[in-house]
């Protein structure tokens, strides 16, 4: 797991795709085995990545009762915002 940028962690997710080929986190998967569901995708829209400053596509998230920035990377990778709050208050 990188470590702490600008508040942002990769992290592993995851994660269904529709018949119609859209993307939908369902759980966030820490390094140490533990599962976090996903409660509800509130938005989710295209912005500019945090780490690899493309395209990116950010989902605001319901995650143990609190709204969390979920990032999917055009190389793949999935990054969360406030990691460290997340982890503590679960």
């Amino acid at each position: 797991m990188l470590d702490f940028i600008k508040g942002i962690t990769c992290v592993n997710v995851i994660a269904e795709f529709t018949k119609d080929g859209t993307l939908i986190p369902m759980a966030i998967r820490w390094e140490d085995g533990r599962i976090f569901e996903i409660d509800r995708v509130l938005t989710s829209n295209k912005c500019i990545g945090p780490m690899t400053s493309k395209t990116s596509q950010r989902y605001k998230c319901i995650v143990a009762g609190h709204e969390r920035f979920l990032f999917y990377e055009a190389n793949g990778q999935w990054f969360v915002e406030n990691q460290h709050a997340l982890v503590e208050e679960c």
